[in-house]
C-alpha cells in the first residue's frame, strides 16, 4: 500500500534531482582533495576558521555581529594538506524543539542498529502545489523507514514531523 501511494504521489508531483557532484557547500564549493590553503582562503571570505589542537582539523564559525556569539557552521579535516573530510552543520539551535528532534532521530536510528539494520537507501520527495509545499526524506532500511517531513500549507504554520514506518 505504501509503495502504491508513494508511486502515485511521485507521478503527480515535480520530482528532484540528486547532486552526485561530490561537492559540499560551506562558504564555497568544496571537494575532497582540494588544497588546504585554497579551502581556507575561500571559506574565510564568509566564515571564521579556527584551528584545533590537532593541526589537521579546523572549526568553521559564523562571523558574529556585535554582541553575538559565533555559531558553529562546520568542520574541516586535512591530510597531507589536502581536504579529506568536510562536515556541514545544517541545524544548531539550543532550544527544546531542536533537542527533542535530535533525540528522536538518535532514538530511532539507535534502535535500528541494535536490531541489526545496516543496509539502507535514501529517497527524497518534494511537492510544490499552489497551496502547499513540502519535502520528505525517507531512510529505508528493510521493512523500516524513517520519514522526515517539512510542510507548509496555506493558512497554517510550517510543520515538521519525524516518523518511523514499518511496512512493505
Amino acid at each position: 500500500m505504501r509503495k502504491l501511494l508513494l508511486m502515485v504521489v511521485l507521478m503527480g508531483l515535480p520530482c528532484w534531482a540528486q547532486d552526485d557532484s561530490g561537492a559540499i557547500e560551506l562558504g564555497a564549493q568544496l571537494k575532497l582533495g582540494m588544497a588546504q590553503n585554497l579551502v581556507l582562503k575561500s571559506i574565510e571570505k564568509q566564515y571564521e576558521v579556527k584551528q584545533l589542537s590537532d593541526p589537521t582539523q579546523f572549526v568553521v564559525f559564523s562571523k558574529p555581529k556585535d554582541g553575538e556569539k559565533p555559531h558553529w557552521e562546520g568542520m574541516l579535516t586535512f591530510k597531507e594538506a589536502k581536504l579529506s573530510s568536510v562536515e556541514r552543520l545544517w541545524a544548531y539551535q539550543n532550544d527544546d524543539n531542536s533537542v527533542a528532534l535530535a533525540k528522536s532521530l538518535v532514538g530511532v536510528l539507535s534502535s535500528w542498529i541494535k536490531d541489526g539494520a545496516s543496509k539502507c537507501t535514501v529517497e527524497s520527495l518534494m511537492s510544490d502545489a499552489p497551496d502547499a509545499q513540502g519535502e520528505t526524506i525517507f531512510l529505508n532500511c528493510g521493512k523500516r523507514s524513517l520519514k522526515v517531513s517539512v510542510a507548509k500549507v496555506a493558512g497554517y504554520k510550517e510543520d515538521v514531523s519525524v516518523s518511523e514506518v514499518l511496512g512493505q
